[in-house]
């Protein structure tokens, strides 16, 4: 177990050897690493990103890897300039200046500026020193990684989730109100199915209910969960109905949470049924064609 409190049970021979990546390469992995943090920091911000205590707890547990990571790089970065700048002022060139870092080659070319080289070794040492103090002090946050993370794990335990589609549809019926009707397709137990289904339609079922005076229909398409306006529907030959137009909600999982289903069904609602607001009605946004 790591400073985080994340186990951690990467081989040791999958490190990189210092400097095998590059200058290049080293910039690209900060920015990839940067922009991965920033899509996970967007993604929490929804309140449905997680569903359970221990579920927050692996991605605390990780943030907390990724601090303690960005502590060593930091110390890492503080070392490289300390490196590029020599304990006792400039060691490398860092410019495009004709005989720069060669004093000899500088003299030569006219071009030495030694109060430049000077100013320029004052910025990396204070440079170093933030980041080395930022560094510290992130570092010394992680203690806060062992309780949070333990805490996490040892709260009560969260509802019990659908193990499948069809759990996910009846749990949904069942938040849809006293009018929602949950058609089985299949006798009871047969759908034994285990989280995602193979061909993405889950078990076959759906779910009929009325809201603002007008029958809908919620229920598994093709590897999405897809509400229609019943009135919408084209007779067919054989007595069925067909869409053209359906609203895809943006969770997709067959395990997904019945009241995050539902809250998602509501919004989606809310954008297709004229509504009256003040001054007049809100006129609802067509369902979008499936293509």
């Amino acid at each position: 177990m790591d400073q985080s409190g994340r186990h951690d049970d990467r081989a040791p021979q999958a490190a990189h050897a210092p400097g095998a990546a590059g200058p290049d390469g080293v910039v690209a992995l900060a920015r990839t690493a940067a922009r991965t943090t920033d899509t996970l920091a967007a993604s929490l911000q929804d309140d449905w990103a997680l569903y359970t205590p221990g579920q927050a707890a692996a991605v605390a547990a990780e943030l907390f890897a990724q601090a303690a990571s960005v502590a060593r790089a930091l110390h890492g970065l503080a070392g490289v300039l300390t490196a590029m700048t020599g304990p006792d002022g400039p060691a490398r060139a860092d410019d495009h200046r004709a005989g720069a870092g060669d004093p000899a080659r500088a003299y030569d070319a006219g071009r030495y500026d030694a109060a430049y080289d000077a100013n320029r070794y004052d910025a990396r040492a204070d440079a170093v020193r933030h980041l080395a103090t930022a560094a510290e002090e992130l570092a010394y946050t992680l203690r806060h990684a062992p309780p949070a993370t333990a805490a996490l794990r040892d709260a009560p335990p969260a509802p019990v989730l659908p193990l499948n589609a069809h759990e996910t549809l009846a749990g949904v019926a069942a938040l849809l109100g006293e009018d929602a009707v949950l058609n089985q397709r299949h006798r009871p137990g047969d759908y034994v199915i285990v989280g995602e289904s193979p061909d993405g339609y889950g078990c076959g079922c759906d779910v009929d209910f009325r809201h603002a005076g007008e029958e809908w229909n919620f229920h598994r398409s093709d590897s999405a969960w897809s509400l229609v306006r019943v009135s919408d529907g084209i007779p067919a030959a054989d007595g069925t109905l067909a869409y053209t137009r359906f609203t895809d909600l943006t969770v997709t999982d067959e395990t997904a949470h019945p009241a995050h289903v539902a809250a998602q069904i509501g919004a989606a609602l809310s954008r297709l049924v004229r509504e009256p607001v003040q001054g007049g009605w809100r006129e609802p946004e067509p369902p979008p064609a499936r293509r």
